[in-house]
């Protein structure tokens, strides 16, 4: 699936609308939800994109 923004952006703008914990209930939501294999493989990078950025916030 070709995607106009990254994963790593729409992570960002989660964390910024709901905050880190709301943005991780929202992507764990929306991850179940996927019926295909293709749209849980998205939603997984965003999820691993909102890891990556918990861990940057713990270091700065």
């Amino acid at each position: 699936m070709k995607m106009s923004v990254s994963p790593k952006e729409i992570a960002q703008h989660l964390i910024e609308e709901h905050g880190h914990s709301q943005a991780i209930e929202k992507y764990r939501y929306h991850l179940n939800r996927c019926q295909d294999q293709e749209t849980a493989s998205v939603w997984q990078n965003i999820g691993t994109a909102l890891e990556s950025l918990k861990h940057g916030e713990q270091a700065a």
